[in-house]
């Protein structure tokens, strides 16, 4: 895998602990968690809520942004898995989140 892509999957990895992850599917066990909930992510929609404002991830020109107040009105990513546990998160348009650093 080339270094840019595993840079990629890092940098998504912790947006997504550092964010928080809301689904747009129901889920049997919501509440609960497990050691594989990770896992559980794969293949699934879902919106991003950021931890320090409480608001919803959109996009813009710029790119995506802490601004959305409610879950309806935030962009939705797909999970697609890159390895065990680990995710590339596409938008509606197909374009994949990244990190300027």
């Amino acid at each position: 895998m080339k270094r840019s892509v595993l840079r990629v999957i890092s940098v998504v990895l912790c947006l997504v602990l550092a964010f928080g992850v809301a689904g747009v599917r129901e889920s049997s066990a919501a509440g609960s968690y497990s050691d594989d909930a990770v896992y559980d992510l794969a293949n699934g929609y879902y919106r991003i809520k950021a931890v320090k404002n409480g608001k919803y991830l959109l996009g813009n020109r710029a790119g995506y942004e802490a601004q959305a107040a409610t879950a309806d009105k935030a962009m939705v990513f797909y999970f697609k898995p890159a390895d065990l546990g680990v995710y590339i998160l596409y938008d509606r348009d197909s374009k994949y989140l990244t990190v300027n650093a």
